[in-house]
């Protein structure tokens, strides 16, 4: 597949987010695909898999939208970097647990690592600003389970 045309296939997982399409992932995620949220230190698999990860936005932030910034394709990678808004009106699952609706607007920068192959995603690796995210939202930044702090011995 070209360049541009791997562009277009990262770019439908963006289009179904922003559409609310999200039964729609089958037709471009590979069925043993990976996605993983680098800062929740999640990983969801398949078609299934991406649909959680995005329906988790989508519940946090109903009127979450994203817009590309950049894009670069090589060997078979798309990163693109991003904006994302929305207001957070539901309930945002994260490392820490659940985070009840603020009320708050929010901009956050990410940055996606996918690879494509034969037409289909296979892998997708998300990077977030959760720092200004959590900032934004006035709450404390959580921690992954097994990350805390440890007394220096």
């Amino acid at each position: 597949m070209t360049q541009n045309g791997d562009i277009q296939i990262a770019n439908k997982l963006f289009d179904a987010f922003n559409k609310r399409k999200l039964d729609e992932l089958a037709k471009f995620v590979a069925p043993n695909a990976t996605f993983t949220n680098v800062p929740f230190g999640d990983t969801h698999t398949g078609p299934d898999g991406f649909r959680k990860d995005l329906q988790t936005w989508l519940t946090a932030f109903p009127d979450g939208k994203i817009d590309i910034v950049n894009q670069v394709a090589a060997n078979g990678w798309v990163v693109t970097e991003y904006e994302g808004q929305g207001t957070h009106r539901g309930v945002l699952e994260g490392p820490s647990g659940s985070l009840q609706p603020t009320g708050k607007s929010v901009t956050m920068k990410l940055c996606d690592c996918a690879r494509i192959q034969n037409g289909k995603i296979v892998e997708v690796r998300s990077y977030f600003d959760v720092f200004g995210l959590y900032q934004q939202l006035g709450v404390g930044v959580p921690t992954r389970p097994g990350t805390e702090a440890r007394p220096n011995t």
